[in-house]
This record gives structure tokens, C-alpha cells and sequence, in this order.
């Protein structure tokens, strides 16, 4: 597949995609494939690719306190929609889709990573979310020029740099505070805050331990927070406004398990048509055509089971677009069933397997393997817990009674940021 800056070899069948995900970090790798897609030597800079340990946070200390923590994600996603959608029982009000997720998505992220009051702050919302537009553009931009010139383009267009200013207007004197108190009383202090802060000082290697690189990484989370979250959830809104004749089975589902189990993580879990119908969302739109994105690093190149040899320096993905529309995994690939994956998990022993969090050769919206999306668990139970809340709220709508077709920009795929969806308020 030709790009502006480079080919990318496909990797078109289970057999190879299995053999890629398994393969060693020294041979194949995901790093060597985000540094130059992204260039984060001159994006970033601050060593981030040299320890990325941000990831294992995502993963692990994140991912656990999620239960802990729903309560006040819970209690975002309800204020921030009173507040950014304030519909009525009598008239449809229409909002820009797409801006308005990517704000209650930032909300609610931040009630989770860094608590109140700042994640209802509209100067730091507003900074995330321009901050992962600009690390983008940035990387595609210093990748359509000559090899040469991308240490001048990059330090040109480096939006690091200016993103950190505009952070520590806000977390400063915070994160200045914990650094202190941390070398004075240790990592277990009493009152010590529970957030993303603290978890970063948890895992962080000592030459990361300074002002800078915390609030670099801070950044970084958001950048791979909010867009993806907003992207799947506004196209979810899109096939929920579509396909009315779910919602009613839906919402009834949610009705009865908050009746039994109440507003919690582990109710989530029960609603099985309603994360079928997320799922099903991403499977048919997804947020880019290649994923699982890797370089081959191994000098003399990498040679496949099959003999497919593949030289050092070759890029090489999956196209997941493809997959998710192909009749071998899928019967009428192209249709929406919001209940597909629900129906798989009726049998017992496949419960498991078809929850929007599990990974496979046949569903690749988070990855596969040991580099699977390690904020996948947050970014379900935000998706789930939002979906919960609009068919307990709202009706939903479509300007023009048509779903909106998405924008391709290459392989990625995006809502129409133009494009508006109407609410209404339930009658009680």
C-alpha cells in the first residue's frame, strides 16, 4: 500500500498476522513503527520511545482502579451531558457530534486521570484534544518531506513544546508538590491523591521523575484517550439515531440490570446487546483501515514461516477494514447487526470471546497479541457506561434521517466533524 512517505506491506492472512504479533521486539517492532510514523524524536522529544512506561501505567495500575473509580466517571458522563446537551421533552436539539463527544469524552477521562476541578476546565479539555491533532499533523507533515530535512521540520512543528506551557498553567504547582512530597515521605504517604499523577511516580524511572516528562506524559494519555473514545462513541450515536428498532431492547436491558446491580463497573459487564452494539459500531466503521502498525528491525531482515522474506526497514500492517469486512469471519459483512456479537455469547462457552474487549484474528479495532490497546478495559467502560446514560436520557435523532458517512483521510477513518445529531429528552 503506497503512502506519501512510505509502503506499507499488508499482511493479508491469519497465519502471518499471528506469526507478526509473536514475533520479538529486536525483530519486528511496534516502537521502531510509532517513532517514524509519528516522528516522536522531534513531536515529542523527551525520550519518550526510550521508556514508555506510560503504557504499563494504561495497562495495569489504571485498568485496577477502575472499579474504585466509577463513581466519579459515572458522575461526569451525567454532568457533562446535562450541561453540553440541555435537551428538552418537546423539541430535537442539535449539536455538533463530533466536538461535543470529544468534550464530554475529555471530561470524563480527566475525572478519572486527574480529578476535579480540572476536568471540567475548558482551557485543558480544549489543550488535549488540539494537542493530539497537532502531534498527527505534525508526524505527516515532517514524513512528506526528504529524510534530511525532518530534523529542521520537526523542531519548525514540534507542538510539545507549546502544549507544556499551556499544561503548567494548570498542573505546575501540582505536580511540583507530589514530586516533593514523594522524596520527603515516600510513595505511601496518608492523603496521598489516587490519579494518574500518582500512578505515573509510581512506574517512572528517576531521570523521569521531573516536571516536564510527568506532564509530557499526561499529555501523551489524553492523546490516545479522547479521540479514539470520541470517534467510536459519535459513530455509535450515528447507528443508534440509524437503527431505532434497538434501542427499546437496549434500554430495556439497561433498565433491568441498574434495577438489580445498580450504576457500577461490574453492571456493565451484564449488558451484553449493549456492548454487542458498540462493538459492532467499531467493527463496521473502525478508526483506521491498517492497524497493528510495526517496522522490521531485524538487520538482515524477516523471514516469515511461509518464506515470505521481508527486508530491514520494510513497514509492515493489517488491514483491519478488510478483515472486519470479509464473508469468511463475517455472514453479510457489510450490515449493521447491533446484535451480533450478543447473540455469539448466548453460547456459554463463547461468552468470553466476543466482549468488545477481547482481541482476536478476526476483530483487530484494539490490536492483537501483547501490544493489544492497553486502555481498551477504560475505553469500554466509558463507551458502555455513555451509551447506558443517553438511552436512559435521550431519544435520539438524525438531521436528515441518514446516517452520515464517514471521512477518509487515507486509511483513517473519522466522523464528519460538520455533521450534527439530535437529542431529545425522555418523558418521565
Amino acid at each position: 500500500m503506497a503512502t506519501p512517505s512510505r509502503w506499507t506491506i499488508l499482511l493479508t492472512t491469519t497465519e502471518l498476522i499471528d506469526e507478526m504479533r509473536q514475533a520479538k521486539s529486536d525483530e519486528i517492532s511496534i516502537v521502531a513503527s510509532n517513532v517514524e510514523e509519528l516522528q516522536t524524536e522531534y513531536t515529542m522529544g523527551m525520550g519518550v520511545d526510550d521508556s514508555t512506561y506510560h503504557v504499563v501505567v494504561v495497562g495495569s495500575i489504571m485498568t485496577r482502579n477502575l472499579t474504585v473509580k466509577f463513581d466519579e466517571v459515572y458522575d461526569e458522563i451525567v454532568k457533562s451531558f446535562q450541561e453540553l446537551i440541555p435537551a428538552n421533552e418537546t423539541e430535537w436539539l442539535a449539536i455538533p457530534a463530533l466536538k461535543t463527544m470529544q468534550t464530554i469524552v475529555g471530561r470524563t477521562s480527566n475525572r478519572l486521570f486527574l480529578g476535579l476541578p480540572i476536568c471540567r476546565n475548558s482551557e485543558w479539555i480544549a489543550l488535549n484534544i488540539q494537542f493530539a491533532i497537532d502531534i498527527f499533523l505534525a508526524g505527516a507533515t515532517v514524513n512528506a518531506f526528504p529524510r534530511f530535512l525532518h530534523p529542521l521540520v520537526g523542531r519548525l512543528l514540534a507542538p510539545t513544546a507549546k502544549a507544556l506551557h499551556t499544561a503548567k498553567k494548570f498542573l505546575k504547582d501540582e505536580v511540583v508538590q507530589r514530586l516533593e512530597m514523594d522524596a520527603e515521605h515516600g510513595k505511601k504517604y496518608d492523603g496521598r491523591p489516587n490519579d494518574l499523577i500518582s500512578w505515573l511516580l509510581d512506574a517512572a524511572p528517576e531521570e523521569e521523575r521531573t516536571l516536564d516528562r510527568i506532564l509530557t506524559r499526561l499529555l501523551i494519555v489524553n492523546m490516545a484517550a479522547i479521540h479514539t473514545t470520541s470517534n467510536t462513541f459519535t459513530q455509535t450515536l450515528f447507528y443508534l439515531a440509524a437503527y431505532p428498532e434497538y434501542v427499546e431492547p437496549m434500554r430495556e436491558e439497561v433498565k433491568n440490570v441498574i434495577k438489580e446491580h445498580g450504576w457500577t463497573k461490574a453492571s456493565l459487564n451484564q449488558m451484553r446487546k449493549l456492548d454487542s452494539f458498540v462493538k459492532e459500531s467499531a467493527r463496521i466503521e473502525g478508526l483506521d483501515a491498517v492497524l497493528m502498525r510495526r517496522k522490521i528491525v531485524k538487520p538482515s531482515g524477516y523471514t516469515f514461516a511461509n518464506g515470505l522474506y521481508v527486508p530491514c526497514g520494510s513497514f509492515i500492517g493489517v488491514p483491519t477494514f478488510a478483515i472486519h469486512h470479509d464473508e469468511a469471519n463475517y455472514d453479510n459483512p457489510y450490515a449493521f447487526d447491533g446484535f451480533r456479537f450478543s447473540k455469539r455469547r448466548d453460547d456459554d462457552s463463547e461468552s468470553l470471546k466476543h466482549q468488545m474487549v477481547a482481541t482476536s484474528l478476526d476483530y483487530l479495532n484494539f490490536g492483537h497479541g501483547k501490544y493489544a490497546c492497553p486502555g481498551r478495559f477504560f475505553a469500554a467502560t466509558e463507551l458502555k457506561a455513555m451509551l447506558a446514560h443517553v438511552l436512559m436520557t435521550y431519544d435520539v435523532g438524525l438531521e436528515n434521517d441518514v446516517k452520515p458517512k464517514s471521512v477518509w483521510f487515507g486509511p483513517i477513518i473519522a466522523p464528519d466533524v460538520k455533521t450534527k445529531i439530535l437529542f431529545r429528552r425522555l418523558r418521565n
